[in-house]
């Protein structure tokens, strides 16, 4: 599962959970104290990505999000759901 370490105050952390949060995906957050200098930081699984990574990470994770929407939508209308 992807982990969300931010701050409390951290905007920068707070943006990248609304993406996130946009996207559907499933995730936790842990806040801790320190320098906001090492946050927003992600961890997903075995993989940590760090500060100047996460737009990459979050747009290569876009990708299969979308996809998979698309597809949703795609069954829906086949089942007649739309």
């Amino acid at each position: 599962m992807i982990e969300l370490i931010r701050t409390e105050t951290c905007t920068e952390c707070a943006a990248v959970k609304t993406q996130l949060d946009e996207m559907g995906v499933e995730y936790s957050v842990t806040t801790v104290n320190g320098a906001s200098d090492d946050v927003p930081m992600i961890r997903d699984g075995d993989q940590v990505v760090p500060r100047d990574e996460i737009k990459r990470y979050l747009a290569e994770l876009g990708h299969p999000v979308d996809e998979w929407e698309h597809f949703r939508e795609d069954t829906e209308y086949v089942n007649g759901a739309a």
